[in-house]
């Protein structure tokens, strides 16, 4: 198995200066099954920021076949942000398969902006021939709000 060297510039300890230091790049090298089971694992977060390593590890990152999405936040801003990175995330994917999709999410007042994305979502994992689709959304109002799920569901 060949392993790519990759060349990194790295500060010294001491602040002299850039030093080169070779990296084997071993995610690239493996087999594309093994490398969607192993991300299955991580988080969204940890999946995205892997994403941003290099262009075989983006090839990774959009064709992962199991997506999980959930609301633990800790603030309004950062999950206006978490919703930002799901949208571009989606509709970055192309029509690859997705085996399973999972959206758990607790809805807060500002229901229709959310309620619209989670069916962007919805349409483009059943356009991306999902299999399992695991849907656990909760309203938390009180005014009777409710959702309608796509046609296609």
């Amino acid at each position: 198995m060949e392993h790519k060297n990759k060349s990194l510039a790295t500060a010294t300890s001491e602040a002299q200066g850039v030093c080169a230091v070779s990296m084997v790049d071993r995610l690239s090298s493996v087999p594309c099954k093994v490398a969607h089971r192993v991300l299955s694992l991580v988080s969204f977060k940890d999946l995205t920021r892997m994403g941003s390593l290099s262009k075989r590890c983006r090839e990774y990152y959009l064709s992962t076949p199991s997506l999980e999405f959930s609301s633990s936040f800790g603030n309004r801003q950062r999950q206006w942000n978490f919703l930002n990175c799901c949208d571009r995330y989606m509709i970055c994917r192309r029509g690859d398969k997705i085996k399973s999709f999972s959206i758990q999410w607790d809805f807060s007042a500002g229901t229709s902006e959310e309620s619209f994305r989670m069916m962007t979502w919805i349409l483009i994992a059943v356009r991306c021939n999902v299999e399992v689709l695991d849907l656990q959304l909760r309203l938390n109002r009180k005014d009777g709000a409710t959702l309608q799920l796509p046609s296609c569901i």
